[in-house]
């Protein structure tokens, strides 16, 4: 065959095919390039969020994709398979970043992140805080099934200035942030996460968040299905990034978890991909003190319950914090202490009292070369 016959030949089937796809409406799935996730985590001197030439790479970061986990090598360089949502870096003791900790995954991307003598101490106060359910005070009775005796929205930011007062080097939120995102449109939970970014924009430290269970948007709103824009983890993960991940400061090891749950009324087992991931940050961090955080308690985690605690005991995990009960709780969970806090909204903003007594508020965290100590400390107005 000639070549103009061959080149009429090819013309003629990329003809066809596309006659075919005219028809048919039926595109054929792209072959990723991507078949792993690469990059470099470097120490950003310049604090720009670029890898400048005189900017080197950081031996043994922690960077995962949501189920495998890795170390970067001398150069800085880590690659993990192209897997799962996001890709994620756990930031070293000392260290802030300049870029996003996370990332979307989408083949590479390199993480920046720079050195601050000043953090890298072991003596330092954290806050540990949960259940705002932030809402309009007229928007309680019909999201929450209580009448507001309390303005939530005002209580809130007098709580903010309040945890200012107290200069914590960062603060956690176990979740639960907005009011009733189960029930909600996925319009309204936009309107209660923006309240509460809003309110928290005036703290003048870190925020670490945690997801809730009334986080998981629409999944109790027969008008809302798994296919609509916002249902789920959406609105959060696209807001906060990862549902679980980890980071050190002085000798500890900070975990957040996504605790098991399906719907606020059903949880259900945690996802294999939690359990590998949590199993391998553990081990790469058995020489550190570690604290644990979630949301609910880990006895209503259904069958999952016994399987992490044996991981926590495992590692001799020293301590866990959560919240969902309101109530202001200190147990032992085979040999290791689990804190519940009550909840910065009451009594459900009925009013600004825990259904313990205890006003609304939050726990601060002392952490000292001997060792943590607790106490809750609740805000009135």
């Amino acid at each position: 065959m000639g070549l103009k016959a061959k080149r009429d030949k090819k013309i003629l089937c990329l003809a066809l095919f596309s006659i075919f796809i005219f028809i048919s409406g039926v595109i054929p799935p792209a072959i990723s390039d991507h078949q792993t996730i690469n990059g470099i985590v470097f120490e950003d001197l310049n604090q720009d969020g670029e890898k400048d030439a005189d900017e080197v790479g950081i031996l043994g970061i922690e960077v995962s994709n949501g189920g495998d986990v890795t170390t970067t090598n001398e150069s800085g360089e880590y690659e993990l398979p192209n897997e799962g949502k996001f890709v994620f870096i756990c930031t070293p003791s000392g260290y802030t970043p300049t870029t996003p900790w996370y990332s979307k995954a989408d083949g590479e991307r390199d993480f920046g992140i720079y050195y601050d003598p000043a953090k890298d101490t072991d003596n330092f106060t954290f806050v540990h805080m949960t259940d705002v359910h932030i809402c309009k005070k007229d928007e309680c009775l019909e999201a929450l099934g209580s009448s507001a005796r309390v303005d939530p929205e005002e209580y809130f930011g007098i709580v903010i200035e309040d945890i200012n007062s107290t200069d914590p080097a960062f603060v956690i939120d176990t979740g639960d942030m907005i009011a009733e995102g189960n029930t909600a449109t996925a319009q309204k939970a936009r309107e209660w996460f923006d309240m509460y970014d809003e309110t928290v924009s005036d703290l003048t430290t870190p925020l670490y968040h945690t997801f809730g269970n009334h986080e998981l948007v629409g999944t109790d709103n027969e008008k809302m299905s798994p296919a609509d824009e916002g249902y789920g983890k959406e609105i959060y993960e696209e807001r906060y990034g990862p549902t679980y991940y980890s980071f050190d400061y002085g000798m500890y090891h900070f975990v957040i978890l996504d605790a098991p749950h399906e719907t606020p009324s059903a949880t259900v087992n945690m996802p294999e991909e939690q359990i590998n991931w949590l199993r391998r940050d553990l081990s790469l961090n058995e020489d550190r003190k570690i604290l644990v955080f979630y949301h609910e308690p880990l006895s209503e985690w259904g069958r999952s319950s016994s399987e992490v605690l044996d991981l926590l005991r495992e590692y001799d995990v020293d301590g866990l914090f959560c919240g969902h009960t309101h109530h202001d709780v200190l147990t032992n969970l085979g040999g290791i202490p689990e804190q519940q806090t009550g909840a910065v909204c009451g009594n459900w903003w009925s009013n600004k009292e825990t259904p313990y007594g205890s006003p609304g508020g939050y726990r601060i965290i002392v952490v000292t070369e001997g060792g943590i100590s607790t106490s809750y400390r609740g805000v009135a107005s």
